[in-house]
């Protein structure tokens, strides 16, 4: 095939033509080139031939690229060409030979676009954008069977795109939307999920704002950057990283940890910088607070801000009853104190259901001893909340500094078994301590 040839081949200039020929033709007109005088060489005529020869060669030159020509046997050659790849890159394919399978029926071949190289097989490839075609034949007994090698550029040449089509998915590991910058300068740029007549939703990253939105139930445009998040319209988390609006179905029974495991992430309170519950602001029944002093609060009614004291969750531990040893003659007077474990006294009146017994696991009361309270709030005898009281066992409240005085009276001398337990409302304490009295 000719190489570098012009792009407008030219005639040759009658004396160059008549010093190649030496003579001239017989006056009249011209063959073919009506420019030329009657004193022309008679040699124009050829002059003409090679003109049709160039503009040939010229013709081949752009209709034979990347054409298959059978070279001998199982072999073809394709033609060098350009071929023009799907992001727009031309690419220049230089003149290859191949060896076709042999004792094969309608056999591919084509240029794999990755690697700019032939190959064959007995299908095309999947995707029409890896691969050029060329060609087809079916090969027998080492030979190309005559009259089947098929020229397939024009399947590349009429190329109808596939109509617009769900994505089912792709081997890149990474989807780019608008790859060619056509919209760089655009202030948004758009996933949308078609949802047909129940409208969509669409997934958009605001350039101007630098973040991602998606639009919610009522088709406004919502930030999701990690600052804020909405659910069906309702503000979830706030920018400031508020959670609110966030409701728990009463009928479940949510845990913390991972598969039972409650030795790892529980629940955390950061304690307020006062302490004491609330005294203002707008508050629900059932809300916690973690005061100054690490002592939890539930409010048990929003409407007129009452708190109760759950106990003390310090460093230190839950409260405890302190309960004293005494001896000495009857009547005895012992205090008892609330206080937390590292001995501070807590200042609340608590309510406690204290007894005197015969034995420090108070399986049996006292046989001769009875108590009274001095110092705190005596409950009258009877049944409180369904507890018996008397004067061996007394439901009572400590005084505003936390603490109880109780008398204990015995006729004989003895020694007898204060235990004082949590009474009902009472918050969270530990009454593990028992105080002996010893009577003379």
């Amino acid at each position: 095939m000719s190489t570098g040839i012009g792009y407008t081949p030219n005639n040759l200039t009658s004396a160059a033509a008549e010093a190649a020929s030496g003579t001239t033709h017989r006056s009249g007109v011209p063959f073919f080139n009506r420019s030329l005088s009657d004193t022309s060489a008679e040699k124009a005529i050829a002059n003409q031939n090679k003109v049709v020869n160039l503009l040939a060669d010229r013709v081949y030159e752009f209709a034979m690229q990347l054409a298959a020509e059978s070279v001998s046997g199982l072999v073809i050659r394709v033609n060098a060409g350009v071929y023009r790849k799907t992001d727009g890159t031309l690419v220049s394919f230089p003149e290859t030979a191949l060896t076709l399978t042999d004792n094969a029926t309608n056999n591919k071949v084509w240029i794999v676009v990755a690697s700019n190289t032939l190959s064959q097989g007995t299908s095309w490839p999947a995707s029409a954008s890896d691969y050029v075609p060329i060609c087809e034949c079916t090969t027998l007994s080492g030979a190309i069977t005559a009259n089947t090698l098929t020229d397939r550029r024009s399947a590349l040449m009429f190329f109808i795109p596939p109509a617009a089509a769900a994505i089912g998915g792709t081997n890149n590991t990474m989807f780019v939307i608008d790859q060619d910058n056509a919209s760089a300068s655009a202030a948004e740029l758009d996933l949308v999920f078609n949802l047909g007549s129940s409208g969509g939703s669409i997934l958009r990253w605001d350039a101007a704002s630098t973040r991602f939105m998606l639009t919610d139930g009522a088709g406004a445009y919502r930030d999701l950057d990690g600052w804020a998040f909405y659910s069906a319209g309702i503000l979830c988390i706030s920018r400031t990283g508020k959670l609110q609006g966030v409701t728990i179905d009463i009928e479940q029974l949510y845990y913390f940890g991972a598969n039972g495991n409650f030795n790892g992430r529980g629940i955390g309170l950061t304690p307020a910088a006062i302490s004491g519950a609330p005294t203002s602001g707008v508050h629900t029944t059932g809300e916690l607070h973690l005061d100054s002093a690490k002592t939890m609060w539930i409010c048990t009614d929003g409407s007129l801000n009452t708190w109760k004291r759950l106990g003390d969750v310090s460093t230190s531990g839950l409260h405890v009853v302190s309960i004293p040893n005494s001896s000495g003659t009857s009547p005895r007077d012992v205090t008892i104190a609330i206080l937390d474990n590292a001995g501070n006294a807590v200042a609340a009146e608590t309510w406690l259901q204290v007894g005197v017994y015969q034995d420090a696991n108070g399986a049996d009361v006292a046989t001769n001893a009875t108590i009274s309270v001095q110092t705190g709030t005596d409950v009258a005898n009877g049944v409180h909340e369904g507890t018996a009281v008397g004067t061996k066992i007394k439901v009572c409240k400590t005084n505003s500094s936390g603490q109880l005085v109780i008398r204990v009276t015995n006729a004989v001398n003895e020694t007898v078994y204060l235990i004082a337990g949590p009474a009902p409302r009472s918050p969270m304490i530990d009454c593990r301590d028992v105080g002996t009295v010893t009577t003379s």
